[in-house]
């Protein structure tokens, strides 16, 4: 595990429960890497762009599961073929996102991985 890599849990953790309407898919995953990397996405929403690497998009034949650490940003397709939602993976098997009834939520990723679009991981990272 990398020096830099600040522990995700403690900063989900008093999250947990908070509303959609406090805490969208975007609005989550703005906020924990704020926290965790200082990343602002606030101002310049493209700032994800440079600031991630892909490491694993739809079609290809490794197990996106196999491929997951702390902090990867998963893109997912909910409603269709674009990537509509979003989360961070906890671990190689759960991830932290939101949905609109339960709010800020932690689920297991094998539940989630036939809607799993791509998978980029912060560039300090690797």
């Amino acid at each position: 595990m990398p020096a830099a890599w600040p522990p995700l849990a403690p900063l989900v953790q008093p999250l947990l429960g908070k509303p959609y309407a406090e805490y969208d898919c975007w609005g989550l995953l703005a906020t924990l890497l704020q926290a965790g990397f200082g990343i602002d996405l606030t101002r310049d929403p493209e700032v994800l762009a440079r600031e991630v690497v892909e490491v694993w998009f739809r079609g290809q034949s490794a197990s996106p599961l196999l491929l997951l650490q702390p902090w990867d940003c998963l893109i997912l397709s909910v409603h269709g073929l674009v990537g509509d939602h979003c989360g961070l993976a906890l671990d190689p098997t759960r991830f932290v996102h939101t949905r609109h009834r339960a709010g800020v939520v932690i689920d297991a990723l094998p539940r989630w991985q036939p809607k799993f679009l791509q998978i980029a991981r912060l560039r300090r990272l690797l």
